[in-house]
This record gives structure tokens, C-alpha cells and sequence, in this order.
């Protein structure tokens, strides 16, 4: 998987030489570019990226709307697909249904435009990434801003959402967040106990998640900032909870927050497969995204890509 870029200008010479360092964590054979997708064109046509099933290279462009956003949105986030050759691969009688089903959730109106104003190429980007997925055993994957306020949290929120809809997988939106918890928040759902349920008591599984009809996704929320995660993480419960997951879930996309404003534990632990940052080099200098990747290098992270987020989140 190649660098997904959110941004129509070309990136400076000293943002490049950051990028290339992308080639020592990514997939193999992968190919990190930079040009823009939509760079001349509107949003009403936007033109699905170039793919290569072989070096699963894909590119993904995010840029402010020409237009005014209209007051009242009226159509779906995403069309309802005509097919679904993927589906998932957890057993359905096998799976735990949440105790608590919601009918939907209130989307942010940034993640509505943008998988809706872009849903060609999310949908290259999520059937590119099942099958890099798939074939590297990747079960869990952080979403991880370099540092705050970068849009990380609306980025993970619309790839889920693109995952299920696209390959029909059984995704678990999962906020390990430990210091700036926002998941519910962003989605307008009361802010209850979920995971640190999981980790701090005997709470059985199903309990503890929280079920979407619409689309069919599977969040685990926290309710609180957490006072001593690296101690937290220590417990048996933790790896327990992790394993019950990974069981669960063909994948489980985890909103980590930043990266470098301060330690997360959740990065330390070997049930990471890998990660997808999220970066606004308008704001951020390219020592930045370096730092981050020899972050999750020394943690034995594998950096499948690099958002950079050109529009306000």
C-alpha cells in the first residue's frame, strides 16, 4: 500500500525524503507516490485511483469542497452495493451479538462528505487494503495521528464505515484512546464504559460493545480517560480481551489518538499488526512524520501508509 495523500499540492523535497523511509515498513513491493487524485478536477467526478492487485498500490486524495457544504444533507453516505464478493470470514453463528443495538449512529458531517463525495476511491482503497490484509495476516490496525488535532479519529471512523461497506468484512471500531478517549463523542453516543469494562472487571464481551444496524459495524467505546493504561495493559484481561477480538472480528481498526504528544502503551503490545498515520504537513514539518515512523519502527509496528489530511477535520 502506497502513501495516501489527502492534499493537492505536490509535497516538499524534505517531505519526500520522510516519505521514502515509508519503503522500510511497508508491504513489500510497495510504492509510495505522491500524486493527487483530484488536482484540476471537481469533486462531482472524481477519478478512482490506479491499482495493481501485485504491489497493492493505491492512492487516496481528500480536498476541500469548491462549494459551499449544503445545509441539509439528504442522500445515503454510501450507496448501498450492488454486490459483495468478500464478505466475512468469521462464522455468523460464531460471532457475539452486542447487547446493545443502535439503529445508527450521527455521523460527523466531515466523514459524511468525504465518503460520500469520494466513494470511488475509498472503495479502491478498502478492497486494496482487505487483500493486503488478508494476505499478511493483519487483524488489528491502529489509526494514528502524528500529533493532535490531525483528523485521525474521522479518518478511522470513515474507513471503518468504508471497510464494511466495501468488502463486507466484520469490522470492530475500537477507541484506544487512553488519554483523550473521543469515539463516542464524534459519533453522539452516550459516553459509556466499554473497554475498560473488558480490561477492569468480568464483564462478558457482548456487554461491553455496541451493535450498528446501519451500516452493520461493531463499536467498543471508552467511557473515561484512563488513569494508569501501561498498568492496565499488564493484566491478563487485556491480552484476554485482544484475543477475543482478533477471534471475533475480521478486523479490528483502533483509534490510538497521536503518536508523539504523549506515550500511548496500546502501541507496545505484540497484538498491533500494523498502522495507518494520519499527518497535515501544512502544519507539521517533515521531522514529524520521521520521528513518528521510527516510532512505530522501534515498537515493531508496520507503517502501511501515511493520510496526509489536507482539509480541517
Amino acid at each position: 500500500m502506497s502513501v495516501i495523500t489527502s492534499s493537492t499540492e505536490t509535497p516538499s523535497d524534505d517531505w519526500r525524503q520522510r516519505l521514502d523511509q515509508l519503503r522500510d515498513y511497508a508491504w513489500p513491493h510497495a510504492k509510495p507516490h505522491w500524486e493527487p487524485i483530484h488536482a484540476g478536477k471537481t469533486p462531482e467526478t472524481p477519478e478512482v485511483p490506479s491499482h495493481d492487485p501485485e504491489t497493492a498500490e493505491i492512492t487516496l486524495a481528500i480536498t476541500p469542497p469548491s462549494r459551499p457544504e449544503p445545509a441539509v444533507v439528504v442522500e445515503p453516505i454510501l450507496r448501498p452495493a450492488t454486490s459483495n464478493p468478500l464478505g466475512s470470514m468469521v462464522a455468523t453463528e460464531s460471532r457475539v451479538r452486542p447487547s446493545t443495538m443502535l439503529r445508527s449512529a450521527m455521523v460527523p458531517p466531515i466523514v459524511r462528505r468525504i465518503l460520500r463525495e469520494y466513494a470511488p476511491q475509498w472503495r479502491s482503497l478498502t478492497r486494496c487494503l482487505e487483500r493486503g490484509c488478508a494476505a499478511d495476516a493483519v487483524r488489528t490496525l491502529i489509526v494514528s495521528g502524528t500529533r493532535r488535532r490531525t483528523g485521525s479519529t474521522s479518518v478511522a471512523i470513515a474507513l471503518s464505515w468504508a471497510l464494511v461497506h466495501h468488502t463486507g468484512r466484520n469490522v470492530l471500531l475500537m477507541d484506544a484512546d487512553f488519554s483523550q478517549p473521543s469515539l463516542a463523542d464524534r459519533l453522539q453516543l452516550p459516553r459509556r464504559a466499554g473497554l475498560e469494562r473488558l480490561v477492569e472487571s468480568s464483564c462478558p464481551l457482548r456487554d461491553a460493545l455496541i451493535g450498528l444496524d446501519d451500516p452493520p459495524i461493531t463499536l467498543l467505546t471508552l467511557g473515561k480517560r484512563l488513569e494508569s493504561p501501561s498498568q492496565l495493559i499488564g493484566e491478563p484481561r487485556w491480552w484476554n480481551t485482544m484475543a477475543q477480538l482478533r477471534q471475533q472480528f475480521d478486523l479490528v481498526v483502533m483509534d490510538v489518538g497521536a503518536l508523539l504528544d504523549e506515550p500511548n502503551p496500546a502501541l507496545s503490545v505484540p497484538s498491533i499488526d500494523a498502522a495507518l498515520l494520519v499527518s497535515r504537513p501544512s502544519k507539521q514539518s517533515g521531522s514529524c512524520l520521521s520521528e513518528s515512523l521510527q516510532s512505530l519502527k522501534r515498537r515493531r509496528v508496520r507503517c502501511l501508509g501515511v493520510i496526509e489530511n489536507g482539509i480541517s477535520m
